[in-house]
């Protein structure tokens, strides 16, 4: 997940970069269409990358793979609060290049814009904004990952012995406790 994912995300972000400037023509036009494609890429790059973080996270957790300490070294700086903060950039300047377009919306009266010249904001703007949300609900999904549960080798969290013996618990009926 992760390599195929960090390739569909270096050429949707490339792509992006190369296109929100100005169209290039060769033998063929790379316009706004091809801008919504690599923006498209980038999205479906860190979906992928995210799943395979939390199918890496949880194939540890679960004793599928083995701990190493250069495996905790690395997870070890991501949280919920960095993914968070990150996330929030993002959409915040998403949100910024979207609140722009509308007020250059207003300015024209809100008359018909270029949609050549708006989708190249528009585009970018709208995929931070994804990538904000699917950042926060993917950072919320890897932190249910990294709890400590009875079942699991998980030493992300503190690690707690648990009694698993049943428990002995009185049952109300009516008319006493059995």
């Amino acid at each position: 997940f992760f390599a195929p994912g960090m390739a569909l995300f270096s050429a949707g972000t490339l792509g992006e970069a190369i296109l929100v400037p100005k169209m290039i023509q060769s033998n063929a036009w790379f316009e706004v269409h091809t801008l919504l494609i690599m923006s498209i890429l980038l999205i479906i790059g860190v979906q992928l990358m995210f799943t395979g973080l939390m199918a890496n996270v949880y194939a540890h957790t679960a004793g599928i793979l083995p701990y190493t300490d250069k495996y905790l070294q690395s997870i070890k700086g991501l949280s919920l609060e960095k993914i968070l903060v990150m996330s929030l950039v993002a959409g915040f300047i998403g949100s910024l290049g979207l609140v722009a377009l509308g007020h250059e919306w207003y300015r024209a009266g809100f008359a018909a814009l270029d949609y050549r010249i708006t989708l190249r904001q528009l585009i970018p703007s709208l995929s931070l904004i994804v990538l904000c949300t699917q950042g926060m609900f993917n950072g919320f999904m890897l932190s249910v990952l990294f709890l400590d549960t009875k079942k699991t080798d998980n030493r992300y969290g503190n690690t707690h012995t648990f009694d698993l013996a049943p428990a002995t618990s009185k049952i109300m009926v009516k008319g006493g406790v059995h």
